[in-house]
């Protein structure tokens, strides 16, 4: 019951902000050039890319000016200008399709691109110069479809053994084996999701484990947070608790399809529980020596009293929990 009630509050106030925050659409609105080049630009993971929308279109302003440009992850391919042609020619870049390419974008772009939104600190693997700065809290698990036949209950040792395609292990609901997906390599749900299971990843995982899919049946990647790629009752696929519960409230555009979250161990992400077994901070990443520069970067996201960090009701709104070391100086790449 109490679950319930406490569920029950977290739509009440997503459904408020589906009608004060509106409906977020792709890119920066208006979008360059019409709407100009905002001087702060950020690529990258798709389950913050709604939260920065908000933050970036309308509630970090400077007077009536925007300060911040945040790119969504689609479309895929294409291409995004991220500063004035004029001003700062060779800025038409790829557009990154999840954290792990935002944060090569903004280490190969650095006029370009200055930070890139991640579910996953993968410092230790990136160069030197770059800060993970903790914003949120999220849960990741796993969807499944409302009428499917995966259970809405698994352990963490049943998913090791699905996304290890252990033809072994079934249920009475779903008798003939399962059929997972994955993001697309690179993305931190993906790198996420199998580290906390004790597996691998690599690019050509699907190949090693070929009950798992990664694209869709044109060939394209799987992006992140979309129940609409649940295309079989056998199917799941990774999905963050935020993006789910702000679209099923209409707090953002809602991609839910048929999915339903299911819960890892006993413990429903669904509540936005800290103790879900795929409890994980989320992070912008920039780079360290904007971060004591006393410019927008340090404004925006240094300290607990950062526009980041000072707006706790919009990044609750957009399906986050707050943390209290948002904005810290955690974690360097080296």
């Amino acid at each position: 019951m109490r679950k319930r009630r406490l569920l029950l509050a977290i739509g009440a106030s997503l459904v408020t902000v589906a009608f004060t925050m509106g409906t977020a659409v792709a890119d920066p609105v208006p979008a360059p050039p019409a709407g100009g080049y905002p001087p702060v630009v950020g690529v990258g993971a798709q389950t913050t890319q709604e939260l920065f929308n908000t933050l970036c279109n309308t509630v970090i302003k400077n007077g009536s000016n925007r300060v911040c440009q945040s790119w969504n992850v689609e479309p895929q391919p294409s291409n995004i200008t991220t500063r004035d042609p004029a001003v700062t020619p060779g800025c038409t870049i790829a557009r990154p399709s999840q954290g792990g390419a935002g944060t090569t974008a903004l280490i190969n772009s650095p006029a370009c691109v200055d930070f890139a939104r991640v579910v996953t600190n993968d410092a230790s693997s990136r160069p030197p110069g770059f800060t993970y700065i903790p914003m949120a809290q999220d849960a990741l698990t796993y969807a499944i479809r409302s009428d499917g036949t995966v259970p809405a209950d698994l352990s963490d040792a049943d998913l090791h053994e699905i996304y290890n395609c252990n033809p072994a292990l079934t249920f009475p609901s779903n008798p003939n084996g399962f059929k997972p997906l994955l993001g697309v390599f690179g993305a931190g749900n993906r790198t996420f999701f199998l580290q906390k299971l004790g597996l691998t990843d690599a690019a050509n995982y699907t190949t090693l484990h070929p009950c798992v899919r990664d694209t869709d049946s044109s060939g394209n990647g799987l992006l992140a947070n979309d129940g609409r790629v649940l295309t079989d009752k056998a199917n799941l696929i990774t999905y963050s608790s935020g993006p789910w519960l702000a679209q099923v409230f209409k707090a953002a555009p809602d991609i839910h399809g048929s999915s339903i979250l299911g819960s890892i161990n006993g413990i429903s992400p669904g509540i936005l529980n800290d103790d879900s077994f795929m409890s994980r901070p989320v992070y912008n990443v920039v780079r360290t020596s904007d971060t004591t520069a006393g410019g927008q970067i340090q404004s925006l996201f240094v300290g607990p009293s950062s526009a980041v960090c000072s707006n706790p009701a919009v990044i609750k709104r957009a399906g986050f929990n707050t943390r209290t070391d948002c904005g810290s100086l955690g974690t360097t790449s080296n």
